[in-house]
């Protein structure tokens, strides 16, 4: 079979953003023995969509269409709606059954539920597993026949667009599998106390397989289950079980990076970072360097290594760490702020601490770091908060990288949503 992937987004076309979705769906179908015929970019107009699918549905038996579906504008919703119906030559009526769907796997109203349910009677919704969301938002797609072609209209967010390309598209490509992967990240949680959870929850549903591994400060849990729609309502019954236990901690349901999934927030968002490093050395803008498109969002990182560098570039008052020491809520404070006023970005974070051998004192001993992230909407008042590491300077160093990364992550989730 052959493949093309149109992507829908009007910043992409214009080289403001990169093309994630083209990139992945191409990689990921060409390591399938998909190859992909093409990569189209298109505004979000219904006659240019309409024009982009059926000649693609010329060269290709598969059509991935990435964008609109999840826009926050009713017109972009509208035009992808108009110009499925033009495809299909046949009239979109209210689809009850597709809203009935979205209600019964969801448990909850999706925005202008009763509009994007207005659809040709050929088509079909895309709908991920109970609880598999990358974001935890109801997340689904479209899927309709076309020539000789099959047509799958996915998100435009890139995580959620991997949740649902990987559930509900690729066993209709690849076959339909006997098993589902969930691929989740936590930030802070404890691996023993986390895999107690994982327990209880097999006692829910006992066909559900799961395992673990760390990275600094992050725990990923793999949970594998039966893809059949009997088991629904146990995987729901496990699946709230951990989110009940750690849904406040969790930066990813896909298998992400913590510096991934702030990548992508950042970049959806269109939002800027800056960084303050101190005992960090630079790991901090490293990790969100190495990730191409970065530039879209990271405006630059201060290494402020020493107490004078804090004070020239920063602004820190002298007394302030005579007072309180240059690791201390105090200076961290005052270190992010003067990053917020002179950089001009809409997120920012901070860090001291002694990462060690050396260094240290009785209020601050070696592993203490202080923290501080916030984001421009929250005035100039950071979450601020203080981690003690035990091990290497390496340790130190890496688990203050994914603690202060994540933790930023997760506070803009909580003010965005």
């Amino acid at each position: 079979m052959k493949c093309s992937v149109i992507t829908i987004d009007v910043e992409v076309l214009r080289g403001i953003a990169t093309n994630y979705n083209g990139a992945y769906l191409s990689n990921v179908l060409d390591s399938r023995g998909l190859p992909c015929q093409s990569i189209t970019i298109i505004p979000c107009e219904a006659k240019q969509i309409e024009q982009s699918v059926l000649q693609a549905a010329d060269i290709a038996d598969i059509v991935v269409v990435s964008g609109a579906v999840d826009s926050p504008s009713e017109r972009d919703g509208k035009h992808l709606r108009e110009a499925i119906a033009s495809i299909l030559k046949s009239k979109s009526v209210c689809r009850p059954d597709l809203s009935k769907k979205l209600k019964d796997r969801y448990r909850e109203k999706i925005n202008n539920q009763d509009e994007v349910t207005i659809l040709p009677p050929e088509v079909s919704l895309l709908m991920h597993s109970p609880g598999n969301s990358a974001s935890s938002r109801p997340t689904f797609g479209y899927i309709f026949s076309v020539k000789c072609s099959k047509v799958f209209v996915l998100p435009n967010d890139h995580g959620e667009l991997k949740v649902l390309f990987k559930e509900a598209v690729l066993p209709e490509l690849c076959g339909n599998p006997d098993k589902i992967v969930y691929d989740l990240g936590y930030l802070d949680v404890k691996r023993e106390e986390m895999e107690g959870v994982l327990c209880r929850m097999k006692d829910v549903c006992p066909s559900l397989m799961y395992s673990t591994s760390t990275v600094p400060a992050v725990v990923y849990a793999r949970i594998v289950a039966p893809a059949t729609e009997d088991q629904h309502q146990q995987f729901d019954e496990a699946m709230d079980l951990l989110d009940k236990s750690y849904a406040s901690k969790c930066f990813t349901r896909s298998g992400e990076s913590v510096e991934e999934a702030l990548h992508f927030l950042l970049t959806s968002r269109k939002l800027t970072i800056a960084l303050a490093e101190s005992c960090t050395g630079g790991a901090m803008a490293s990790h969100l360097t190495r990730l191409p498109g970065s530039g879209e969002f990271f405006l630059g990182s201060c290494v402020t290594y020493s107490n004078e560098m804090k004070m020239e570039i920063l602004g820190v008052p002298k007394q302030l760490i005579d007072d309180f020491d240059a690791v201390s809520k105090e200076v961290v404070t005052s270190m992010w702020c003067g990053l917020m006023g002179r950089s001009k970005a809409d997120t920012a974070v901070a860090v001291t601490g002694y990462a060690g051998p050396g260094g240290g004192t009785k209020q601050a001993p070696i592993g203490t770091v202080w923290i501080a992230c916030g984001y421009k909407g929250m005035g100039m008042a950071p979450h601020v908060f203080r981690i003690h590491v035990e091990g290497s300077r390496e340790c130190v160093i890496w688990t203050t990288v994914h603690r202060a990364l994540g933790k930023l992550y997760l506070l803009l989730e909580e003010q965005l949503s």
